[in-house]
């Protein structure tokens, strides 16, 4: 574990040049790097910068977060066309914020404002898009990864408490965004990213965390075996790993999205446990730490995280629908926001 943690430490000093690329998701890196530190119980060693950090990207509406510092622009009026948040960042660093135990989470953060903008980011079917602008209203992807990640911020934000003083004002379409998750349903059980599309155990998790999210899995519905038999059937008897859809090969990253589903299905009877641990042997990096994708890569933040965080399911040591670690959903659960 110790070389993990060091994977991710080194990532957090200052990401591989071959990352470049990815400096609009700079907030997903980080929070891999961050919740993966949290797995192997380490600390990151520069909490206080880590959080200043993650707060300086919060745009100046208050309504969310932008991905990386280099989208900020000098701008007074009319943020959310030129400087907006992004439904993806905001859960990300929200999520860190979470995972690193911040305090200061309810006086800095403005749930309303936040709410306002996850609200206008919901489309008339019910999905959402990554962006929302004053004129011309969602735009950008529309998916299940984005409809998920706004029942997370709302879920994490505590909005999804009736009743509960300072809740009041707007609210995503919960029956709208219920509706356009079954739609993507395929036959087989597993979910796509539209209605008709080849299921994916991604998308499926996102699916069935939003269900999970807002209370609508019903776990012992048996409109539920497909999915169930889908999952299942992802992992490989031979190599013990996971592939992500029918007839393609294991990676690491699907043992996190189709054990996570099972486990939500509350069917983790059902993962060959010790499949997982001797696949994941084979993409651990013995030198870096970390994991890559498949056997003889080089290891990458995103399956670091998440093959940790498939180890650590079998111990309930991770949320499986927030993809969070306990003691992050502990923190939220802890915080008084009505003070």
């Amino acid at each position: 574990m110790e070389k993990h943690a060091k994977y991710f430490r080194r990532n957090l000093t200052a990401f591989p040049s071959a990352y470049t690329s990815y400096d609009s998701s700079l907030t997903s890196l980080a929070y891999f790097c961050l919740c993966g530190l949290e797995l192997v119980d380490q600390k990151v060693d520069n909490r206080e910068d880590c959080i200043r950090w993650i707060y300086s990207l919060l745009v100046p509406s208050g309504e969310g977060f932008r991905g990386s510092r280099s989208h900020e622009l000098p701008v007074s009026e009319n943020s959310r066309t030129y400087d907006p948040p992004s439904i993806a960042s905001t859960f990300f660093c929200i999520s860190m914020l979470a995972a690193m135990g911040d305090e200061s989470m309810t006086q800095k953060l403005d749930r309303a404002k936040i709410m306002k903008f996850v609200v206008s980011c919901q489309k008339d079917n019910g999905a959402f898009c990554a962006l929302s602008d004053p004129n011309l209203g969602p735009i950008g992807d529309n998916d299940l990864r984005h409809a998920y990640m706004a029942a997370a911020i709302r879920h994490m934000l505590q909005w999804d408490t009736k009743g509960s003083e300072g809740c009041e004002g707007p609210d995503m379409d919960i029956e709208k965004a219920v509706s356009y998750v079954l739609s993507t349903r395929h036959v087989n059980g597993g979910f796509g990213d539209s209605p008709g599309a080849e299921a994916h155990s991604g998308l499926t998790f996102c699916g069935l965390s939003l269900l999970t999210l807002v209370g609508r899995l019903d776990v012992t519905d048996k409109a539920w075996e497909p999915t169930i038999e889908y999952l299942s059937k992802r992992q490989d008897d031979e190599t013990g790993g996971f592939n992500g859809r029918v007839n393609k090969p294991v990676d690491t990253c699907y043992a996190w999205w189709n054990a996570a589903c099972l486990k939500m299905l509350n069917r983790a009877n059902l993962i060959d446990w010790q499949g997982i641990d001797r696949y994941l042997e084979t993409t651990e990096h013995k030198v870096l730490g970390g994991y890559s994708k498949t056997a003889g890569g080089y290891p990458d933040p995103l399956h670091s995280y998440l093959g940790l965080a498939a180890k650590a399911l079998k111990n309930d040591t991770v949320v499986a629908c927030l993809s969070l670690p306990q003691p992050g959903m502990a923190h939220l659960q802890r915080l008084n926001w009505n003070i």
